[in-house]
């Protein structure tokens, strides 16, 4: 018969990698310098540069996407330093939105309510990464919410 794809687990779903954040206080945001990313298995850890825009600039952080969460750290040293993230973002009741059009590989993590919680632009360093992080994003924020 035919052979059916096994879905990791939550606990085996676990992304990295420094990704550009976007502030909220700018009208003019500036693009971030980003870096080449690297691969290790499918479901493992794997880490990407991505940029967020912050206080009107692009700033690069290092996030991490694990167990329905999705950390972010100030610089992948403070990561490997194990010191407490800056931001922690519990998926549930998020969704993923991907502009195809945005030639500077944007997406967008939105809540599905409105009930105070923050809407995070972040930005990937090519449109592979901005697909990886946006798939895996998805099957997170559908596992965190059980569906």
């Amino acid at each position: 018969g035919a052979r059916r794809e096994e879905v990791p687990s939550i606990d085996e779903l676990r992304i990295s990698g420094p990704l550009q954040k976007r502030s909220r206080d700018s009208s003019d945001p500036a693009e971030g310098l980003l870096t080449s990313s690297r691969f290790s298995s499918p479901f493992a850890s794997f880490r990407r540069r991505v940029v967020s825009l912050s206080n009107a600039k692009w700033k690069e952080r290092f996030f991490v996407l694990t167990e329905g969460q999705l950390h972010f750290w100030k610089s992948e040293s403070d990561y490997e330093n194990e010191r407490r993230p800056k931001h922690s973002i519990d998926l549930r009741g998020y969704e993923v939105l991907v502009d195809t059009a945005d030639s500077c590989w944007g997406f967008t993590l939105q809540p599905t309510t409105a009930d105070g919680r923050r809407t995070w632009h972040l930005r990937a360093p090519s449109e592979d990464a901005r697909v990886e992080w946006a798939r895996r994003l998805v099957v997170a924020v559908m596992m965190s919410s059980g569906t």
